[in-house]
């Protein structure tokens, strides 16, 4: 699995913001603390296996995340290098049914990341070395081998289109769309 996304948050998001999240038991990314400078955890659901990245992203600049896992390594990817890497072996929970939240946590009122995410991507396989560091300058097509969900956040209206074709997702609360092909995502 592998999960990619540029993020831009403002330094105001709450305590352990969520980024993404697959319903209330499955995969989550988020931020670690409060602050200006906040560190990326990831756990691959209910197993409780995590990793968190080693450095902070930065409020108020745009940073690539990539969060790989082959079924054995955990590894947290901050513009293109490798900044964390665990050993793991443990299944991933996708939690099939449940929805994919992005900027919230469990709830509608919990852990609400405020900030922009572009261009995220989420993967049913591990990706080369290769694909991570050069991946976050393409543009995809939606039919790539492996590609399970692929968010531009172009258009406009309320629906984000899923580009790979499986989940188109709603926005909610005060997420909206900016210019260029930027979700904003505020808990205001």
């Amino acid at each position: 699995m592998a999960i990619q996304m540029w993020v831009k948050h403002d330094g105001t998001s709450d305590e352990d913001a969520t980024l993404i999240r697959k319903g209330n038991g499955g995969f989550e990314a988020r931020f670690v603390g409060s602050g200006e400078e906040r560190p990326i955890y990831f756990d691959l659901g209910r197993s409780f296996q995590s990793i968190t990245s080693n450095s902070g992203i930065p409020a108020d600049q745009w940073t690539h995340v990539t969060i790989n896992y082959d079924g054995n390594n955990l590894q947290i990817y901050v513009n293109g290098e490798l900044d964390a890497q665990t050993g793991e072996g443990a299944d991933i929970d996708t939690d099939p049914g449940e929805p994919l939240r992005i900027g919230i946590g469990s709830s509608e009122t919990s852990a609400r990341y405020d900030g922009q995410i572009d261009d995220l991507r989420i993967w049913d396989t591990s990706l080369s070395l290769f694909q991570k560091q050069t991946n976050p300058y393409v543009e995809l097509s939606g039919s790539e081998s492996g590609l399970v969900s692929y968010y531009t956040f172009d258009g406009s209206g309320s629906t984000i289109v899923d580009q790979a074709g499986q989940n188109d997702l709603s926005m909610e609360a005060t997420a909206s769309k900016v210019t260029p092909s930027r979700a904003s995502v505020s808990s205001s």
